[in-house]
């Protein structure tokens, strides 16, 4: 008696197929390059003399102070240091906003039917192979 032949290569691209319908949800591909650049944001003050980097979860990453901001007052260049920080940190919010998108929601929706109907076809041939195998060994596996 031999058993019934099930592909399992249909199943793991079902799988495959919705992890990336999920990804694109997100507005992340699985299949990108891990090593993307990460986004920063970047401000300056004082016409470049103040220059701050900052990185997701409000880090500020770099403060390049020009040598001739020593001749501001503590106060000026204390505000000019808080306005470079804070066009850093808006520039980054934009930025994430921007690489988060809002996803595609209607080729998302066709996918995810075509992930169903694949589905459905998989599970009937599944099931079939199944009836057939109970059917041989119900009939004494002639």
């Amino acid at each position: 008696m031999t058993a019934p032949s099930v592909d399992p290569s249909g199943l793991q691209r079902l799988i495959g197929s919705t992890l990336e319908a999920l990804s694109q949800a997100r507005g992340v591909s699985i299949t990108e390059d891990e090593e993307a650049e990460p986004i920063l944001g970047y401000g300056e003050a004082a016409e470049g003399m103040v220059r701050v980097t900052a990185s997701p979860g409000g880090r500020l990453d770099e403060l390049f102070l020009d040598p001739r901001v020593m001749r501001m007052t503590t106060v000026t260049l204390a505000e000019e240091i808080l306005a470079a920080a804070n066009d850093a940190l808006a520039d980054l919010q934009e930025k994430i906003r921007d690489a988060m998108a809002a996803p595609d929601l209607e080729g998302l929706s066709e996918r995810l039917k075509e992930v169903q109907q694949e589905s459905t076809r998989q599970m009937s041939s599944f099931l079939q192979s199944l009836e057939d195998a109970q059917a041989r060994i119900a009939g004494g596996g002639r």
